[in-house]
């Protein structure tokens, strides 16, 4: 059976009969797809500060969005921490999205991964250099005649122009 199929020539008719083009997206129009109707949300967040689209747009992502904070090794509640402030970013720069340059997807994605980098910037500023001074007051009180005419009594400070300067302190 097998050689004889083997054997036979092709027919065009049969070939052309078994292969269904795949349809096209092009006549469809926006609303039907899903990067669409996410980014129809956001454009209502945007000019209209539809809170219902909001709702939904925040459905729509936060365990998306959470998903992926959680696969750059962030803890649970870092995850559900910076997803707020990221969702709370979409309500507030809404009026920065722009339709034609990214769809809202992509702008969420791209808030996330900016608050990403900004936390991995500043968590490497934390640890201050070996050189920063840091600036405590005398504990005692100046009895220079150049500080002042008399210094006050009360007054635990010494000048700080001629007699003392601030003194580094290091961690």
């Amino acid at each position: 059976m097998l050689s004889k199929l083997m054997n036979t020539p092709p027919d065009a008719a049969a070939d052309s009969a078994a292969i269904v083009p795949f349809p096209l997206d092009a006549g469809r129009p926006e609303e039907h797809d899903a990067a669409g109707q996410e980014t129809q949300l956001l454009i209502r967040v945007r000019d209209q500060r539809d809170r219902g689209a909001y709702q939904q747009l925040f459905d729509l992502f936060s365990g998306k969005v959470q998903g992926y904070l959680r696969r750059t090794g962030l803890d649970p509640a870092d995850a559900e921490n910076i997803l707020q402030d990221i969702m709370l970013a979409v309500w507030q720069k809404a009026r920065l999205f722009d339709a034609q340059r990214a769809s809202a997807r992509t702008w969420i994605f791209s808030l996330a991964r900016n608050r990403l980098i900004d936390l991995k910037r500043s968590a490497k500023r934390s640890m201050p250099p070996s050189s920063v001074f840091i600036w405590k007051p005398p504990t005692t009180r100046c009895t220079r005649k150049t500080c002042w005419p008399e210094p006050p009594a009360a007054s635990p400070w010494p000048c700080w122009r001629t007699c003392h300067r601030s003194r580094p302190a290091y961690f």
